[in-house]
């Protein structure tokens, strides 16, 4: 049932429908009416009791999302991210609100705007966060001394793409539009993870007006000046948020759940 839980409910199912089917043909309880009748009900029971603690559990997840206010000083902290004026606080709260503890919980949480960092702001909650694969936004400064033309390469890697040239920069992820993966060994009853995502929304001017179909890839590169901003030079207004996709699974004792959900982005968009 670790494995493969549905067939072996239904391998426990049909053992218990033998045990009845050997009590009602066995010939030892022929003239035993009462006996055959207090084994049948036992296993019968044994059925029901399996069914309502193994089986057929509730284990819901609670899901909420909210915008905040995110007219912060710029280069304030907020769980780690520094602010601009550009970005918007999105939060999402993912609650256990039963009283059992969820184990192996893989949830992955994709706004409907790119992110440009995300973070979990529940101390200690001994969950993960990674950036996913996908669409991204990546940005470099210059290598010191180095002039010229370079090279660039884009190359896929873990899902995702990365960035270097002929002249030793180093790219870094800016933006991403492929979400996170919320990873939890352990998720406690009556436990609410939040998460922060600083949204962005890229100058229209800079993404390719007809996005590639599915299963391809294009890669674009741009050059500002030494002293352009590049929040200033990549990023628009602050974007409106109204969904989020979140799916994924967890489990409680051998039973996997799955979970698939938009959720309303709720506040001050």
């Amino acid at each position: 049932m670790e494995t493969f839980y549905w067939l072996g409910v239904i391998c426990v199912y049909l053992g218990l429908l033998l045990f009845i089917l050997e009590f009602v043909v066995d010939p030892w309880l022929r003239g035993k009416p009462l006996w055959r009748l207090t084994a049948v009900m036992a296993v019968s029971i044994g059925a029901v009791v399996f069914s309502v603690i193994v089986v057929f559990v509730s284990a819901p997840l609670t899901l909420d999302s909210y915008v905040h206010n995110s007219d912060y000083l710029p280069g304030t902290s907020i769980a780690g991210i520094p602010w601009n004026s550009h970005l918007t606080d999105l939060r999402v709260w993912v609650t256990n609100p039963t009283e059992k503890d969820y184990g192996e919980a893989f949830i992955t949480i994709r706004p409907d705007q790119w992110t440009h960092k995300a973070a979990i702001v529940t101390e200690n909650s001994g969950c993960r966060l990674n950036e996913l694969g996908g669409d991204v936004i990546s940005q470099s400064s210059r290598h010191r001394g180095a002039g010229g033309e370079a090279k660039l390469t884009v190359h896929p890697e873990g899902g995702t793409y990365e960035t270097e040239d002929s002249i030793g920069d180093t790219f870094d992820h800016f933006l991403t539009h492929g979400g996170y993966r919320l990873t939890c060994e352990r998720f406690p009853a009556h436990f609410v993870i939040e998460i922060i995502f600083a949204l962005a929304a890229v100058k229209p001017e800079l993404l390719p007006p007809n996005p590639p179909d599915p299963g391809n890839y294009m890669v674009g590169s741009k050059e500002f000046g030494p002293t352009d901003n590049v929040f200033d030079s990549i990023l628009s207004l602050k974007p409106f948020s109204s969904l989020v996709a979140v799916d994924g699974h967890y489990k409680l004792g051998m039973r996997t759940y799955s979970i698939s959900r938009s959720v309303k982005v709720k506040g001050e968009n």
